[in-house]
């Protein structure tokens, strides 16, 4: 235990097999709460794609797509329907799957892309599926008042974070509290195995 004055923080948490996590932690009387999410290291040539979010909406989802046909087309995606794309159907998404799935708020979903994958483009979107808990699977815009339905939308605040083999690559966070789609960027795996990320602001 570490007694710690009243005011502003840099924490460093490190974890045998995980990336280092920074986090800024305010210390009121003499308490503090934090949450951290710890991410397992990439495989070497790998990427883990991580979505995390806040309590509310409960249920976001993490969809990696190929990056041609739209983020919604199911046939062309990885995501919870679909936690591995068979590659009879897209052999672009051979090697990616979806590793969990969170349906009751803060997350992570966790998307692995191995180093078996062959190059090429991926388009990383985010859905806000539900918000009505464990008391029901029904989608937003089905979703009956006893459930506390707050809206189809995201809550601001979103957060989707790329990982190679060396660490983190890029983060992209929503702003606002409109919609219900997020196209978060491409990631490009390069015929040298390496990836290159783009992300885009949203809110």
């Amino acid at each position: 235990t570490l007694p710690l004055v009243n005011g502003d923080y840099t924490v460093v948490v490190r974890a045998r097999g995980y990336y280092d996590r920074q986090a800024q932690v305010r210390v009121v009387n003499g308490l503090a709460s934090l949450n951290l999410i710890m991410v397992p290291y990439a495989e070497p040539g790998g990427m883990r794609i991580v979505l995390s979010w806040a309590a509310r909406p409960y249920d976001c989802d993490l969809w990696v797509a190929n990056g041609l046909p739209p983020v919604g087309d199911v046939n062309f995606a990885v995501f919870w329907g679909q936690p591995n794309n068979p590659p009879s159907i897209d052999a672009s998404l051979d090697g990616v799957q979806l590793d969990r799935d969170s349906q009751l708020g803060w997350g992570p979903e966790t998307v692995t892309v191995r180093n078996t994958t062959a190059p090429t483009t991926l388009r990383v979107g985010v859905n806000v599926y539900g918000d009505g808990g464990a008391a029901s699977n029904a989608r937003c815009f089905t979703q009956p008042e006893q459930y506390d339905y707050t809206g189809c939308h995201f809550a601001g605040g979103e957060l989707v974070e790329f990982f190679d083999t060396y660490g983190l690559v890029a983060s992209s966070s929503y702003v606002g509290s409109q919609g219900d789609w997020w196209v978060v960027g491409l990631v490009e795996k390069l015929p040298d195995g390496s990836f290159s990320v783009g992300v885009s602001g949203a809110g």
